[in-house]
């Protein structure tokens, strides 16, 4: 069997019913029946059996006719509380078909009681239905089907016979008016216009004073007719036409009328529209005409506008039902070049989409369906729609289609074909360009608090906006917000998160409609993941209608949200991209038109935007947004900034974290607090330095500094030199050096705002600035220093003895346990000592399996051991850079004598060593200097007189790797360390 698309519990219950056995009337009505109007949606108190009708009369056409008994219809349905039709049951022997049992029926619909129209018979076989329109009406049925039919016509006996096909009223109807043209011929439109606004004049009693050609094809949306009173008071009809927009708003209205008011002599002036006019568009016109009487603005909506023309020529809206399949919610009142007039009329089918229009000729003349079809797709109407000719036999309609889809794709290709919707790019690592991965993402507590008490809000009814933004400067990790959210809405049971990528989006599409295809693949998203209980309900956006207010694809989903208290969110990162490009104007607007449609819906629908606060853009929309955001009730979260401490703690321990689990390597402190003190700014620049280190996790040792520093000016470099042209490096040097640019501005102003964009500088206040790391690079082509804080827990030769023997150990306890049977330390010292192998050779070490992994700078010399010369370079390269050390050398006293004694460097300890360690205080600056002379940094020259002198070249001193020349007092441990004989005492 073929699918047939329905939900599959659907589907088994009409086998069921279509593989029945009835023998009689009663198995009918209980096997059949009664399960069949459940499927349709009728409740229990909906569904009437043997309903008595007390009344002897019933109602046929203007007169009444007794009947001699009480009448009992097997079924009365109601819809709403109203009776809508009756369905009577017979047995399988009997014929449904006879006039005495249709009469039968028909008495029981007509009845004073019920007053209905509608009716059917059913044998469990064969199912008839009838709808009385006069006395004269045949006996034929509307429409009929075969019990074996179920599956095949289920969505055709849905929209027929379900109570949401009764719901339908004419009050549910949208009337609308549409005039077509061929080839898009400005005069012929015109001409047109001219005339059904002739009919608005005559009901004004307005007369032509002057016809002012104001239409052009691609942009204009108006025509212009001055009009005139009796007392001769000037007055102007505008017709608005606005292809790309779907709901006419308060800034629109400002723009059409303003000028004019201004510009000419008038009175009053009409707006006559074929688009809705929101609810702030009209408290603007009441303002107006309460504050300015004398110019007073009348509007002429989308629903009046046919009103006058059906008035004028007489019109009555066709009767359609006995030829759709499907639910009817638009008809459109089509008027063509050669003043011919059309209803449309537009189905819906049960997945939501707009997918068959009948043409009927409002005189019921014969014309050419194909051709008709063909002006239709060139207007851009109904192109994905099968059109056929109402005023034919149902079962003639499919003979008139284009018959080829390839056709239809051709003529317009840009009408609700699938537009791809970018989400936001998700770094799977510590990448420097793309947002961070939710998982890795950390801090913002605040705004997320914020952020969900506000979706509360919306849920408990406690707030009507709609509409929130998400602010802050470039690099501050918006985007990861974004996404951060969307993660945490999926341990929310009532909350769908959908979020986009301006700048994508309208790279791959600059069409204003892509703006309604994000929302329709964000709802239609919710469905498929069954967010929104809808089996097969299918999201169908045209042009023609505004988006939420008139499309009832989309008003089912509304309707749910709020019966079942979810709320859908759809948030538009990097929304700050269209304020820079002026020629995404046309998309802009059509943001801003789904804002007001959203913001004046107050449903459980909201929308959110995310964009780059201190722009400068002296050219651009970013003014209007701002007005406009303003003039909406919106919520604004505290703008984000930058890393406080505590977030910048909690970021480097996960990436700490991150490196050791898949890198086996560390972050040594002098790293860590060298990224604190100088990206704090920026955690997008912080990222940048964290992808450096994660993708070459060698340079966390202290021994290749100088390779991240090297890392991390290419990185610098090939940025500048892949995302900048000649004249954005030429404005970033003039901004690093500190020039005045004040005279360059207007000029570079592009550039400027691309470099703002690309964050290689900020715009504050009208201020341009370079975070100090970059500036240094860019000005001197530098960067600083990473600088060593750590202070040894123990003394050299646990250490250097332990690093000897380092092909002998794979896990740490291997290490604590030769520290304390070889040297014969306490397992509480071994532990300092472990702590120094850590910090000072970077050791890394695996706490779940015990494993240890040194830097790969000693790999090549795990088959032998290390001497101490080795060593002591690597020391040599680690103590270089330490603040002591550094402080030492800067010292004008030690720079003149070039050397010191243990009372300076005590001076110069406790002045810079803010990294004690808290375990033998007062013997940490000897202990210290011990490791500094071993490296080669100093050199001892008198062990009694405690004096230590300054090498010319760091790094060089004479007794570098000598340890018995380093030690002013060899402990036991340091004997046994240097194959001593214990009770030699050589420095008594």
């Amino acid at each position: 069997m073929k699918n047939s698309g329905l939900d599959p519990q659907i589907e088994k219950k009409l086998i069921e019913l279509q593989n029945l056995t009835l023998d009689n009337e009663s198995s009918v009505r209980e096997k059949f029946l009664m399960p069949l109007l459940k499927l349709l949606g009728y409740q229990d108190n909906e569904i009437k059996t043997n309903f008595p009708l007390k009344y002897s009369y019933y109602q046929d056409g203007t007169k009444r006719k007794k009947v001699d008994r009480t009448m009992y219809p097997d079924y009365l349905l109601l819809v709403n509380d109203q009776k809508k039709w009756v369905l009577e049951a017979k047995s399988t022997t009997q014929s449904i078909s006879k006039d005495k049992y249709i009469h039968q029926v028909l008495s029981y619909a007509r009845h004073i009681e019920i007053q209905g129209n509608v009716f059917a018979l059913c044998n469990g076989d064969e199912f008839a239905l009838y709808v009385y329109e006069t006395k004269n009406t045949d006996d034929k049925p509307v429409f009929e089907f075969q019990r074996s039919e179920l599956l095949d016509k289920w969505y055709e006996i849905f929209n027929r016979l379900s109570v949401k096909a009764f719901q339908e009223t004419k009050n549910d109807l949208t009337i609308s008016f549409r005039p077509i043209i061929s080839d898009y011929d400005p005069q012929k439109k015109q001409e047109l216009i001219k005339w059904f606004l002739s009919f608005i004049l005559d009901q004004y009693n307005l007369k032509f004073s002057n016809y002012k050609n104001t239409f052009d094809v691609d942009h204009a949306k108006y025509t212009d007719v001055f009009v005139e009173t009796d007392q001769k008071d000037r007055g102007l009809l505008r017709y608005i036409d606005i292809l790309n927009k779907t709901i006419i708003d308060k800034h629109d209205i400002q723009d059409l009328t303003s000028r004019f008011v201004e510009e000419e002599e008038i009175s009053y002036i009409y707006l006559v529209t074929n688009i809705p006019i929101n609810e702030e568009a009209d408290n603007y016109i009441n303002n107006h005409n309460k504050k300015r009487p004398n110019e007073k603005i009348t509007t002429i909506g989308c629903e009046e506008l046919p009103i006058f023309l059906m008035k004028s020529q007489n019109l009555s809206i066709p009767y359609y039902k006995d030829k759709c399949t499907g639910y009817v919610e638009n008809i459109t009142l089509l008027a063509t070049e050669n003043k011919k007039l059309y209803w449309a009329v537009e189905e819906i089918n049960q997945k939501g989409e707009s997918d068959r229009v009948l043409i009927f000729s409002v005189k019921n003349e014969d014309f050419n369906i194909k051709s008709l079809t063909s002006l239709l797709h060139r207007n851009k109407l109904w192109v994905r729609c099968s059109i056929d000719n109402g005023n034919h036999n149902i079962n003639e309609f499919h003979n008139n289609q284009i018959s080829s889809q390839t056709e239809l794709l051709e003529i317009d290709q840009n009408i609700n074909y699938e537009i791809h919707i970018p989400p936001i790019p998700v770094a799977e690592s510590f990448e420097s360009d793309l947002a961070c991965h939710p998982q890795d993402f950390i801090g913002r507590e605040e705004i997320k608090k914020e952020f969900w008490n506000f979706i509360n809000e919306v849920q408990e009814k406690k707030t009507d906006k709609r509409v929130f933004t998400i602010e802050g400067k470039s690099g501050y990790g918006k985007s990861s917000l974004i996404l951060k959210l969307e993660q945490e809405s999926q341990n929310k049971e009532n909350i769908f998160f959908y979020q986009v990528d301006t700048r994508l989006l309208c790279k791959h599409s600059q069409e204003p409609f892509i703006v309604r295809s994000a929302i329709k693949k964000a709802i239609q998203k919710s469905i498929e993941q069954n967010f929104i209980s809808l089996d097969h309900h299918n999201i169908y956006i045209n042009r023609e209608r505004s988006l939420f207010y008139q499309n009832r694809s989309i008003t089912t989903v509304i309707d749910y949200l709020r019966q079942n208290n979810k709320i859908i969110i759809v948030c538009f990162d990097q929304f700050d991209y269209l304020f820079s490009n002026n020629y995404l104007i046309d998309i802009y607007k059509a943001f801003e038109s789904i804002v007001v449609e959203i913001h004046d819906l107050k449903e459980n629908f909201i929308l959110g935007f995310s964009f780059t606060t201190d722009i400068h853009l002296p050219e651009s929309i970013r003014d209007e947004w701002n007005e406009f955001i303003k003039a909406i009730r919106r919520k604004a979260f505290k703008e984000i900034k930058e890393f406080n401490n505590s977030e910048l703690d909690e970021y480097l321990n996960k990436f700490y974290q991150l490196l050791i689990r898949e890198k086996k390597q560390k972050i040594p402190s002098d790293v860590t607090g060298w990224l604190k003190a100088n990206f704090t700014f920026s955690p997008y620049l912080l990222r940048q330095v964290c992808s450096i280190i994660y993708n070459n996790p060698g340079v966390v040792s202290t021994i290749v500094h100088n390779k991240l520093e090297e890392l991390i000016k290419n990185h610098f470099e090939d940025e500048r030199n892949q995302k900048l042209g000649s004249r954005e490096k030429f404005i970033l040097d003039k901004v690093a050096k500190d020039e005045n640019i004040t005279s360059l501005e207007e000029s570079y102003a592009e550039e400027l705002h691309k470099l703002d964009i690309k964050r290689f500088l900020k715009c504050s206040d009208g201020k341009y600035t370079i975070p100090d790391i970059r500036k240094d690079y860019y000005a001197k082509g530098i960067l600083p220093k990473i600088s060593t804080k750590y202070i040894p827990c123990m003394n050299l030769n646990g250490s250097l003895y332990a690093m000897r023997n380092i092909n002998k150990f794979s896990k740490k306890t291997e290490v604590i346990n030769f520290l304390v049977n070889e040297i014969t330390y306490k397992e509480q010292t071994s532990d300092n000592l472990w702590r120094d192998i850590q910090n000072i050779f970077y050791v890394v070490h695996n706490s779940q399996n015990d494993q240890i992994t040194f830097p790969e700078e000693f790999h090549s010399h795990n088959q032998s051991n290390l001497d101490d010369y080795k060593i002591a370079d690597y020391l040599s390269s680690y103590f270089q850079k330490h603040l002591i050390v550094q402080e030492i050398l800067k010292n004008e006293s030690i720079k003149d004598t070039e050397s010191f004694d243990i009372d300076t460097f005590k001076k110069v300890y406790s002045k810079v060593a803010i990294d004690k360690s808290n375990h033998n205080k007062n013997d940490d600056p000897s202990r210290l200097l011990t490791w500094l002379c071993f490296a080669g940094i100093f050199e001892l020259i008198d062990p009694k007189m405690k004096l230590y002198k300054v090498p010319q070249i760091t790094g060089s001193a004479k007794y570098k790797g000598k340890i018995l020349k380093c030690i002013l007092k060899p402990t036991k441990q340091d004997k046994i360390a240097n194959n001593l004989p214990i009770q030699m005492n050589l420095f008594s």
